[in-house]
Formats: C-alpha cells, structure tokens, sequence
C-alpha cells in the first residue's frame, strides 16, 4: 500500500504580491517549550501557541528573544530531502542571520547562539510567521566575521542556523504570536 496524503489542488491564482526577506527572528532554548500545540483538527498544518517547560533553571532560558533584521540581511531557506529507497523523508531548513559591526556585545550574543540548542521562528517580510525546530533542535551550521575590503562593504558577523524537521516550516497563529511577544 502506499503512502499519500489527499491532494488538494489549486484551483486559482494568488495575484498578491510576494516579497522576498526577513523582519525579524524570535529565538528561544529548544528545551524551554515542553510541546509546541497544533489546530483544533489537528491536520498540524498551523501553531497555536506552545506549552512552556515549567522546570528551566534560569528565567531567560524560558524567554523569546527578538532580533530586528536590516532589510536584505535574512533568509530562511527549506530543502526537502528524500529518498524513497531509504525511507528518507525531512526537510532541512537554514535561516541566515547578519548582525552589522564587529564588536564585543555583537561577539557574545554570536557566540551565546553558536552554543545553544534553539527554536526559531521567522517573520518574513509578507508579514507570515515560520517556526523551525519543531522535531529537533536548530543549531548553527556555519559562521563568519568579515570587515570587508571597501568602505561600502560594511562589517559583520554573519550566522547560519539549520534546523530538521519532519515538514516544511510551519505557520503561526496569532495567538501563538502574541504568546511568543508576551502579549
């Protein structure tokens, strides 16, 4: 028997614009959120909001923490990996942090999520928001520090966080947004 989910289709065009980018990153500590909750129907097509880990030693383990992003510097990128004949099936997604001058606060709030175990969530710049880190944790991939070679290059670090999980990332409600901004 095979595997299949029931295909929808679509059936019009969506004539909005979409624009491409990042606003901002919220990031908390993987084991901060004891189980990330689904729609009513439970089809885990939308997040409604997260039920905390009561047992974190440290108040800002527990915390959302928000990173405004300079247009053009983020992304947030999804690959599907699969292999029918080894039963591989996930999809990689890497959100690509930028973090303008090399400086010491710049170098360990880097360094402090080069550590770390996390979830994230993204607000693109159509104003959707994605978290990633849902199965397992995001942890960095990859980094650098450069000053650039003309003055217009600017200088910055620059972070790449991966996560996998076992969908493409998922949507927030506003209630889960309101949750993760302490409204």
């Amino acid at each position: 028997m095979a595997c299949s989910k029931t295909l929808g289709g679509f059936t019009t065009l969506d004539c909005d614009p979409s624009k491409g980018g990042v606003k901002e990153i919220w990031i908390i500590n993987y084991d901060a959120i004891e189980s990330v909750d689904m729609d009513s129907a439970n089809t885990g097509y939308t997040v409604t909001g997260f039920t905390m880990n009561t047992g974190s030693t440290k108040p800002s383990d527990a915390a959302w923490h928000q990173y405004m992003m300079r247009r053009n510097t983020a992304s947030m990128n999804s690959t599907l990996n699969f292999d029918e004949t080894a039963g591989v099936n996930y999809v990689s997604s890497d959100v690509t942090l930028r973090f303008n001058k090399l400086d010491t606060p710049q170098r360990i709030e880097m360094t402090a999520l080069c550590l770390a175990e996390t979830r994230v969530v993204v607000r693109d710049a159509n104003d959707k928001w994605w978290i990633i880190g849902v199965n397992e944790p995001v942890v960095p991939s990859s980094g650098s520090a450069q000053t650039g070679v003309a003055k217009t290059d600017g200088s910055y670090y620059e972070l790449v966080l991966q996560g996998s999980d076992d969908t493409w990332p998922l949507q927030l409600s506003d209630a889960a947004i309101a949750q993760i901004k302490g409204a």
